[in-house]
């Protein structure tokens, strides 16, 4: 087990749950800055020196949503690996050349650096959400595996992006601010309320607000989905909420999913690019 767990339950874990805020625990001071300085590491840097812009601004994507797009767009970050094929946990292609390699649970991650799969300048993408690509016992505390993991990448020179989920949003709200104290840069999964943008909108502003109160400087994205769990979002839905957020945070996770019938309405089961495309062309992105 590495050390760092044992180093993390001895210094946040109060009542039998764990929680990070800037308080006296045990009577310590938990914090981004006192752990860095105790394990002798900084977060890694979010981006490179001339990082890849759209409209103005860093955006992700997976590999396979990327297809569904036609190769529309120019990303920062392109998600591979895990999660790329859809509602199964394997049967996904390996990651190429110039590609961001995504890890849904703790122990998958810590295996990768410690065989050399991962190493210092390189970038993941960490998706630990309350679904089947993260083990049970990871999902009763994903705070604390999330931590694990930003810990291990700040000390091996690995750029960090933690886009973490939950069932409600007070956890998701837990879960990001948790992410801001340690990660290279977070990502605020709220397309969920997608066709919804006053809720969206009202999802991202607090969030974000939050996240400023614990980490002033770390890049936030937010996460706009052409069929977010399966339902079709109209073009006009995803310009709104991208306009009504893009002032806040510094990019965006573009997802284009292929959801299967049942589940996948309409459009969702080849991913609706029709909607994503014009979504991309009514921003600028030709």
């Amino acid at each position: 087990m590495d050390t760092a767990l044992a180093l993390f339950d001895c210094l946040v874990q109060t009542a039998g749950v764990m929680r990070f805020r800037r308080a006296v625990v045990l009577p310590l001071l938990v914090s981004a800055s006192f752990a860095v300085a105790l394990l002798g590491a900084a977060p890694a840097q979010a981006t490179s020196s001339s990082p890849t812009l759209m409209a103005g601004q860093e955006w992700m994507v997976k590999d396979n949503d990327l297809a569904v797009l036609g190769g529309l767009g120019s990303y920062e970050w392109i998600g591979c690996g895990a999660t790329t094929a859809p509602l199964t946990s394997t049967g996904y292609a390996p990651c190429q050349p110039g590609e961001d390699p995504i890890y849904t649970d703790y122990d998958t991650f810590e295996a990768a650096v410690e065989s050399g799969q991962v190493t210092s300048g390189e970038t993941v993408i960490f998706d630990n959400e309350d679904w089947q690509y993260t083990p049970s016992w990871e999902r009763r505390n994903q705070e604390k595996y999330q931590v694990l993991a930003a810990l291990l990448a700040m000390r091996h020179g690995i750029t960090f992006i933690n886009t973490p989920s939950a069932k409600t949003y007070a956890q998701i709200l837990q879960e990001d601010l948790a992410a801001a104290r340690y990660a290279s840069v977070v990502e605020i999964q709220a397309q969920a309320n997608d066709r919804n943008p006053s809720s969206y909108e009202a999802h991202v502003l607090k969030t974000v607000a939050a996240i400023r109160k614990v980490n002033p400087t770390i890049p936030i994205l937010a996460g706009l989905a052409t069929d977010a769990l399966g339902r079709p979002t109209t073009v006009r839905d995803m310009v709104e909420e991208y306009t009504g957020v893009k002032s806040y945070v510094q990019g965006f996770w573009l997802n284009a999913n292929t959801w299967a019938s049942p589940r996948g309405r309409g459009c969702a089961p080849e991913g609706c690019p029709q909607i994503a495309q014009q979504f991309l062309d009514d921003i600028g992105v030709h």
